[in-house]
């Protein structure tokens, strides 16, 4: 009875146990076990997000390297952070500027600043590519930038270049990196300079106009030792020219007028015409009185000519008025002036000839600088 009671006792115990394991412990096996999944699921979602995000941001870049390849003449890809080069195309790079492909981005900063970069902009060029000042950029917000310097194509010749630099974060190695494009644009730059010249420019004589003339004499009076002297030239009995022979033979012969004045002051002079037959220049570094007035001299004589038509002749000249800097005047208007009564001392006088300004013959007196 005793023994009977004992392993009832016992059944009872291990039962009490199997429910108690059911009912208690056995359920929170099971939530741990749904915890333990849930967090790795979410692992392996997170991990997944990550996988794809490095897979865009490759498809992106090798997007950009694709476009930039067609658009650019090169890119240069770095990663800043670590300080290594990226990307096949700067492989290209390297080898044209003599480094292996295993070089730091900072080498190959300091191979292209001596063998790409004209030496006047190698300033420019390194301080928008030093590492740190890169990092600070990006620290701003400042991830696109772009500048302007002068190359040296294939090592020799030069032209205009612009490199657009933009900066990003790479999930994939956790550092900042750039991508440069580098673009030549001489051919704009030429083209600005042509329409600027065209601005510039009296399209009958090709010589400056008004405009022109007082944009290039901006920095000439700014020099008090400068030697410079201001010639107004008019043609004496122009005016015939067009009333007997019509304005297309006057406009040809502005056009000799214009062609006389580059040939006898050759580059050391500023030449527009002011309008009509009237035409003006600044003569730069002349040496002496002397000088100014064999050029007075050259252009007398070279203006002196007779045209003949149908039995009908006009013989045309030049009279020139010469103002000096800085004696009669340290301004373009006062020079302007003092030129101008030169040139009306030089017409009443006969025409066909000069007349230097001199300022103890008349009242006028200089205006202000």
């Amino acid at each position: 009875m005793y023994l009977f009671n004992n392993i009832k006792d016992c059944f009872f115990s291990v039962e009490f146990l199997f429910i108690f394991f059911v009912v208690l412990i056995l359920p929170f096996l099971v939530i741990v076990f749904l915890l333990y999944k849930q967090r790795t699921l979410k692992t392996l979602i997170v991990e997944l997000r990550k996988k794809l995000a490095l897979d865009k941001e490759i498809s992106e870049i090798n997007k950009y390297r694709e476009t930039t390849n067609n658009i650019y003449d090169n890119v240069l890809e770095a990663d800043v952070t670590n300080n290594c080069l990226l990307g096949e195309n700067t492989k290209t790079l390297a080898e044209l500027i003599g480094i292996p492909d295993t070089a730091t981005f900072t080498d190959c900063l300091d191979a292209i600043l001596i063998h790409i970069v004209q030496e006047e902009f190698r300033d420019i060029y390194k301080n928008a590519f030093l590492p740190e000042l890169l990092l600070e950029r990006y620290e701003k917000g400042e991830k696109m930038f772009s500048f302007e310097f002068i190359e040296k194509a294939n090592l020799v010749d030069s032209y205009w270049t612009r490199a657009t630099v933009c900066t990003y974060y790479s999930q994939a190695t956790k550092s900042v990196r750039i991508i440069s494009y580098i673009k030549n644009i001489q051919q704009e730059k030429d083209e600005k300079l042509r329409l600027k010249e065209l601005a510039y420019t009296d399209s009958l004589t090709q010589v400056l106009n008004v405009g022109g003339f007082l944009h290039g004499i901006e920095t000439v009076f700014r020099d008090r030792n400068n030697k410079s002297a201001l010639y107004i030239i008019d043609l004496d009995r122009f005016k015939q020219i067009n009333d007997i022979f019509g304005h297309q033979q006057g406009d040809a012969v502005l056009v000799e007028v214009g062609m006389t004045l580059k040939k006898i002051f050759s580059n050391n002079a500023i030449i527009g015409r002011l309008g009509g037959d009237e035409f003006i220049i600044l003569f730069n570094e002349y040496k002496d009185t002397e000088e100014l007035e064999l050029k007075a001299e050259n252009l007398c004589n070279a203006l002196r000519k007779s045209y003949i038509q149908n039995d009908l002749s006009v013989h045309i000249s030049g009279s020139v008025g010469i103002s000096i800097f800085p004696v009669h005047g340290t301004c373009f208007d006062t020079l302007y002036r003092n030129a101008d009564i030169a040139l009306y001392h030089a017409k009443q006088n006969g025409k066909n000839q000069y007349s230097i300004y001199n300022i103890l013959e008349n009242e006028e007196t200089e205006g202000s600088i």
